[in-house]
């Protein structure tokens, strides 16, 4: 309401319950305040709760709170540093640098399958997803666009790094989600790592075949049904029955 945009100012006073008017109140939202907002508010709404039912004290929670707190700083700062590089790879013209050299020199449908592969394994070095996609969505997307201009194709590009990332940041044995499956289920860290990267990169390398496929121009429904048909067929022949 206090925006410079009247047409929107005007939908939100004629019909503030109107679909449109609820998509773009959220659309326009500080996402940061409301995230802040929201856990302040839980937190309330939980020490409030405890006290009320004696479950824990309020200097109990508070100490379960700091631990809790503790725990994500060195996720905080991952993503400060992450956010810091790429601001400095920004700055010093490194997207202008790929683009003038590899825009004539690399194939358009091999561009996402690379950037899934570069993505696991910087996810992997890492264990972080997030700082991962910080580092690389200023370098590939300008690169996607000088290649195939294209929005389909750019797309297509960004969803490689998102799910490269995550493909990488889930078999790294330093990831925090890592550490903590193995924590929450009680089993030994090394042993978790390694009895699922099979099933990890089993899928990974079928996302890889399948990003090659999509860059080609199938459409997404295929490329889905090969992704699903060859996981299958790899359960089928290659996974065992038990009992």
């Amino acid at each position: 309401m206090n925006g410079t945009d009247k047409d929107l100012i005007n939908i939100i006073n004629n019909a503030p319950l109107s679909f449109l008017a609820i998509q773009m109140a959220f659309s326009n939202a500080n996402a940061a305040i409301v995230l802040f907002q929201a856990a302040l508010l839980a937190l309330m709404v939980v020490f409030m709760r405890g006290a009320i039912l004696k479950q824990f004290t309020v200097s109990e929670g508070f100490d379960v709170f700091m631990g809790g707190a503790n725990s994500l700083l060195s996720t905080i700062f991952i993503l400060l540093f992450a956010w810091g590089l790429g601001d400095i790879i920004s700055s010093l013209g490194a997207s202008n640098y790929m683009v003038s050299t590899l825009s004539n020199s690399i194939p358009a449908f091999i561009l996402p399958a690379i950037c899934f592969a570069m993505a696991g394994f910087i996810a992997f070095s890492t264990g972080t997803s997030f700082g991962t996609m910080g580092i690389m969505m200023p370098i590939i997307i300008p690169l996607a666009y000088a290649i195939n201009p294209d929005m389909s194709y750019v797309t297509l590009s960004i969803s490689s790094i998102l799910t490269g990332a995550t493909f990488g940041d889930h078999c790294s044995p330093i990831s925090d989600t890592t550490i903590l499956s193995s924590m929450g289920a009680g089993c030994d860290h090394i042993e978790h790592v390694r009895t699922q990267m099979p099933y990890a990169l089993t899928v990974g390398f079928i996302s890889f075949i399948c990003y090659i496929f999509a860059a080609l121009g199938l459409t997404n429904y295929l490329v889905l049904a090969i992704g699903f048909g060859s996981i299958f067929l790899v359960i089928r022949f290659v996974g065992k029955k038990v009992d």
